[in-house]
């Protein structure tokens, strides 16, 4: 009884904190965040495409923050299942709303899980050489982008990469699992 207690009472601590941390953000470091994207960051010509789910919804507004904060700037794509574009948080939506010169939605009649990342691309919809694949779920240094794309220009027929799986087979030809 008493941990159940001390469970909800930290829930409702952390809800309290994150939003505080939303407000000071939202007030004091998006207008900076907008105004250094557009005027300082170096631009490329890139394109950041990312998918997520209601889930990470929260992380994923976290994990923007830290890619608008790169020291080069990119057109971002965020892939959503259709269902899922209508719960968006309100968080996600002033993002999406202020750097909506920057950042787009792409919506998905299908859900093939976290392999929406290439659909804009098979679908002609991402008209930029350079095209960076990443997760919702990971705070990017800001120096992220910027290190991919010094590698890739070393490179310009190859994959770059910071992290990946090993996609396998079965016997028949089939895509394996991706949980594998």
């Amino acid at each position: 009884m008493f941990a159940r207690i001390l469970l909800n009472l930290g829930k409702k601590l952390i809800r309290k904190v994150e939003l505080f941390l939303f407000k000071l953000y939202l007030f004091l470091i998006l207008p900076f965040t907008y105004l250094r994207y557009i005027f300082i960051s170096k631009k490329t010509q890139c394109n950041v495409i990312l998918t997520s789910y209601p889930i990470r919804f929260d992380i994923l507004f976290w994990t923007l923050l830290s890619i608008l904060s790169q020291s080069v700037t990119s057109k971002i794509t965020i892939v959503l299942y259709d269902k899922d574009c209508t719960i968006l948080s309100l968080r996600l939506q002033i993002i999406i709303y202020v750097f909506k010169d920057f950042l787009s939605i792409y919506n998905s009649n299908y859900d093939f899980r976290s392999y929406k990342k290439i659909l804009p691309i098979i679908e002609g919809r991402v008209f930029t050489k350079n095209v960076i694949l990443c997760d919702d779920d990971i705070f990017y240094p800001p120096d992220w982008l910027k290190l991919l794309l010094r590698q890739l220009n070393r490179s310009p027929n190859g994959v770059v990469g910071t992290a990946g799986h090993l996609q396998t087979f079965l016997p028949n030809g089939e895509v394996d699992k991706y949980s594998k």
